[in-house]
């Protein structure tokens, strides 16, 4: 995901138009803060390596991980069909659901008082 939001691969037009509906920007707003939680990725990955940067690393990968996954509810909802947008993207978002509850799970498992 961060090679696509940071722009190494072309960005899919998805992201893009969830982070414009998401958070009312431009495309060139956008664009920017794409690249930067996709350097922030890069960051996240590199830092689990490092005893004195996993924890950070991992809370943002639990934090980044679920706003992904609840992204697709937040960016795609409509009041006037409650149900039926909850019916269309719920298992859009069960199904990312892993992105931040494995680094969620990691974080429990490790533990000093374990």
């Amino acid at each position: 995901h961060g090679l696509y939001a940071f722009g190494y691969y072309p960005t899919p037009g998805n992201f893009m138009q969830m982070t414009i509906d998401m958070f009312a920007m431009n495309d060139g707003q956008a664009a920017i803060f794409l690249k930067t939680v996709g350097a922030l990725d890069f960051v996240a990955a590199i830092g689990i390596f490092f005893p004195i940067l996993w924890k950070s690393s991992i809370i943002y990968c639990i934090i980044w991980g679920f706003a992904t996954a609840f992204a697709r509810i937040v960016a795609n909802f409509d009041m006037q069909i409650p149900i039926e947008t909850l019916h269309q993207w719920l298992y859009e978002t069960v199904y990312r659901l892993p992105h931040g509850g494995i680094p969620l799970l990691l974080l429990f498992l490790m533990r000093d008082d374990v």
